[in-house]
């Protein structure tokens, strides 16, 4: 536990504010741990601010892996399907991005799963996280 209490750097809050809702169901197991990722990498460059997949708080150091049964792991949380990534951020931007030919929904659909994304004006991020304290870096007040 970070011995600078509240410092906002070790710890991160429950959010809210607009953003858009994806779905991403997978019947057949068959969309990998990296088309997932890819949907989070997109939305990231398309200016999500605050990431949940599923119960998951999703931050920098956030691993997506694969489950025994095929589905995927985040942060050693299984997340069944259908995933949901809730992402706050500008859903004018990050809606059409996501859709972009070739792009995150293309690669979802191609894997055999089907895509979703809703633009939400209230979208909570209701998952907190505890980081470890940063081993190299200092908060300069």
């Amino acid at each position: 536990m970070c011995s600078r209490r509240n410092c906002g750097v070790c710890s991160v809050l429950p959010a809210h504010g607009r953003g858009v809702r994806v779905t991403i169901a997978d019947p057949t197991g068959s969309v990998s741990t990296g088309t997932v990722l890819g949907v989070v990498q997109e939305l990231r460059n398309a200016g999500a601010e605050v990431l949940q997949i599923g119960p998951v708080r999703v931050v920098a150091s956030t691993a997506i892996t694969t489950s025994a049964d095929g589905g995927i792991v985040v942060d050693g949380t299984v997340v069944p399907s259908p995933y949901v990534i809730r992402a706050i951020g500008d859903p004018a931007v990050m809606e059409p991005a996501l859709k972009i030919p070739g792009g995150a929904a293309d690669s979802v659909t191609s894997a055999g799963g089907t895509f979703t994304v809703r633009a939400e004006d209230e979208l909570e991020i209701d998952a907190g996280r505890e980081l470890s304290e940063p081993q190299h870096a200092r908060v300069v007040k």
